[in-house]
């Protein structure tokens, strides 16, 4: 299984989760894991999902930054492994 971390941080709004797992489940993307809270106003979530059936990542990546654009948010697209790399020094 091939996973991906999504963060996503900034001023609450309704739809973040909705928008964020459409762009997901739009690209055959499956959410293992989801964790969000709201601290004094500020949208914050974590979000752990199997890309191995996902043939577009990079359209994924590019859907995820203009959404986070449009709506004001940080939005950060990683791989696994590649968080396990940086993480691991």
């Amino acid at each position: 299984m091939k996973k991906a971390l999504i963060v996503v941080y900034g001023k609450d709004r309704t739809g973040i989760i909705y928008n964020v797992t459409k762009i997901l489940y739009d690209n055959n993307i499956n959410v293992l894991d989801i964790k969000q809270t709201i601290v004094d106003g500020y949208f914050n979530m974590m979000t752990i999902a199997d890309v191995s059936k996902s043939k577009t990542l990079n359209k994924v990546k590019k859907a995820l930054e203009e959404y986070g654009k449009k709506a004001s948010l940080s939005i950060n697209f990683q791989l696994e492994d590649a968080f396990l790399a940086m993480h691991n020094l």
